[in-house]
C-alpha cells in the first residue's frame, strides 16, 4: 500500500512538473512568437539611419488580432454587459485601433531582430514604427526606421606615420614602486607615549542617547585613522591621552536635532606605523628570492607598464588619424551611449577628488560639447576598428582568448578558467572576447604604422596608480 502511495505521489509530482514544462514552453514559444513578413523596400537616410518597409500576409496577422481580442474578452468590463460578456464585435468596434498597435509592438522587436541576423546587420537603440497601413484582406504594410552600424571600407591604414612623446621608465619609478610595496606590508606596533594626529588608537567605545541607552559599542577596535573615525570633539579630546586613560564627552546627534549623544572613550593603545626596512628580509617575505631580485622584477613590472603605455599613445594618434581621414555619420544611439559613458566616468573621478580634463576651465556648455565631440570621436575610432578587422579577417582565436583569460588571471591571482567562468556567469563573456578582438587589431594597426618615439619633457605617471582591471 505504501509503494502505490509513493508510485501516485510520483505520478502527481511528474504531472505538476509536465504541467509546468508545458506552461513555460507556452510562455516561451508566444514570447519568442514570430510572424511572417517580407522586405518590399530598403531606404537608407542620414545618421546611419535606415527605412525598411515590411509587409504581413493578411490571414496570419488577422489570426492573431482575433486571439488578442478573445483574450481582451475574458476580462473585460463593459457598461451593460457582465465581466467577460462583451460582445467581441463591440469590442473590436471600440479598441481595433489599441489592438492593432499592440500586436505591432509584440511582433516588430522579433522581426527586426529576424531582419538584423538575415542581413548580417548590427541594430543600435529601439527600432520606431514610423508609420503602418492596415486594410481588410490586404498585406499589413510598416515602415519602420532602424539605426544601423555603417558600412565603411577603410582605406590607407597601413604606414601612418605618427611621433610620440614616449614615457620612459626611471630609477624615481622603481622607488616609488619599492615604497609603494612597504606601505602595503606596513604593520601598526604599540608605542608608550601619548597619541598625537597621525598615530592609531586601539579603543573601546560606547555610546549613549539622551534616554541613557546605547546606540553603539565597539571593543578593541583599531582606529588606523581616528581623526576620521571619531567625530570632531571626540577626536580633540583624545589628543594628548595615553593608554590607560578615558575621555568622556558629548556630542550633537547628526541624526537627531536637539539630542546630545555622550561618548565614552577608553585608549588601550597609542600604535604607529612602521614601514618594513628594505632589505633581502623584506624581499623574501612578498616572495622574492632577494632584494635585488625585488628590484628587477619590479624594473621588469615599471617597463612593460611603461611599454603598454607608449603602445596606447601611439594607437591613439594612429586612430586620431584615422577618424580625421575617414568622414561619415555616427549612430546617434551609439553616440548617446558612448556620452553617457564618459559623462559617468568624469563623475567617479569627480569622487575620487580629482579633475576630469574636460571639465577643466570649462563651462557648462562648453563641457557638453567637448563631451559630444570626444564621444564621436571615440565612435567613429570604434566603428573604424571594427571595419578594419572585418576587411583583415583579424578574429580573437581561442588561442588569443585562453592567453588573455592566464594574462587577467595572473594579474588577479586566479586561474584563467576560474576567469572564465566568472565572466561566464555575469555574461560578459562576449565582451571580453571583443576586447581580445579589438587588442589585436590594435597590434595589427601598430605593426603596420611608422611609428617614432621622441622624448617627452615629463615624467611618466606610476603604474601602481592605474587601473588594470578593464585590460582584457
Amino acid at each position: 500500500m505504501a509503494d502505490e502511495k509513493e508510485t501516485a505521489a510520483g505520478a502527481a509530482t511528474a504531472e505538476q512538473e509536465s504541467a509546468l514544462e508545458g506552461a513555460l514552453r507556452q510562455v516561451r514559444e508566444k514570447r519568442d512568437e514570430t510572424i511572417a513578413y517580407s522586405v518590399v523596400e530598403e531606404k537608407s537616410l542620414n545618421n546611419s539611419m535606415k527605412d525598411v518597409v515590411i509587409e504581413i500576409p493578411w490571414e496570419p496577422w488577422n489570426e492573431r488580432i482575433e486571439s488578442q481580442f478573445k483574450e481582451w474578452q475574458k476580462s473585460a468590463q463593459i457598461e451593460g454587459f457582465r465581466k467577460g460578456k462583451a460582445p467581441v464585435k463591440l469590442l473590436k468596434r471600440r479598441f481595433m485601433a489599441e489592438a492593432q498597435e499592440d500586436m505591432l509592438q509584440k511582433l516588430v522587436p522579433n522581426i527586426v531582430r529576424e531582419y538584423e541576423q538575415k542581413n548580417s546587420l548590427t541594430i543600435y537603440g529601439t527600432p520606431a514604427i514610423k508609420q503602418y497601413k492596415i486594410d481588410e484582406d490586404q498585406p499589413v504594410r510598416v515602415t519602420l526606421e532602424l539605426e544601423v552600424k555603417p558600412e565603411l571600407d577603410p582605406t590607407n591604414y597601413k604606414g601612418i606615420e605618427v611621433e610620440v612623446p614616449a614615457y620612459k621608465s626611471s630609477k624615481e619609478m622603481v622607488d616609488h614602486r619599492l615604497d609603494h610595496l612597504r606601505r602595503d606590508n606596513a604593520t601598526f606596533v604599540e608605542v608608550d607615549k601619548a597619541y598625537e594626529a597621525g598615530a592609531a588608537l586601539v579603543v573601546d567605545v560606547k555610546v549613549l542617547d539622551s534616554r541613557g541607552q546605547t546606540v553603539d559599542q565597539q571593543i578593541n577596535q583599531l582606529l588606523e585613522r581616528p581623526a576620521t573615525a571619531l567625530p570632531e570633539k571626540v577626536h580633540a579630546e583624545v589628543i594628548g591621552k595615553k593608554a590607560g586613560d578615558t575621555v568622556e564627552t558629548r556630542v550633537a546627534n547628526p541624526k537627531k536635532a536637539g539630542e546630545a549623544l555622550r561618548y565614552t572613550v577608553a585608549i588601550k593603545a597609542v600604535k604607529e606605523l612602521k614601514l618594513p626596512e628594505l632589505d633581502d628580509d623584506f624581499a623574501k617575505d612578498i616572495g622574492s628570492e632577494s632584494l635585488e631580485a625585488l628590484r628587477k622584477s619590479v624594473e621588469t613590472d615599471e617597463q612593460a607598464f611603461v611599454d603598454r603605455l607608449n603602445r596606447e599613445e601611439a594607437l591613439e594618434l594612429i586612430v586620431a588619424k584615422l577618424v580625421e581621414a575617414h568622414d561619415f555619420a555616427v549612430p546617434p544611439a551609439l553616440q548617446a551611449q558612448v556620452e553617457q559613458d564618459l559623462a559617468r566616468s568624469d563623475m567617479q573621478y569627480m569622487y575620487s577628488g580629482q579633475m576630469p580634463q574636460r571639465l577643466q576651465g570649462a563651462s557648462k556648455s562648453e563641457y557638453r560639447e567637448k563631451l559630444q565631440k570626444d564621444a564621436i570621436h571615440r565612435v567613429k575610432g570604434f566603428l573604424l576598428l571594427d571595419a578594419i578587422a572585418k576587411k583583415e579577417n583579424i578574429q580573437a582565436s581561442e588561442d588569443d582568448i585562453n592567453n588573455a583569460l592566464e594574462e587577467r588571471g595572473k594579474r588577479e591571482g586566479r586561474k584563467g578558467v576560474a576567469i572564465r567562468a566568472a565572466l561566464e556567469k555575469r555574461r560578459q563573456l562576449d565582451q571580453f572576447i571583443e576586447q581580445v578582438r579589438f587588442n589585436n587589431v590594435s597590434a595589427f594597426l601598430l605593426e603596420n604604422s611608422k611609428v617614432k618615439y621622441v622624448d617627452r619633457p615629463e615624467p611618466a605617471p606610476h603604474s601602481h596608480d592605474h587601473d588594470h582591471e578593464d585590460e582584457a
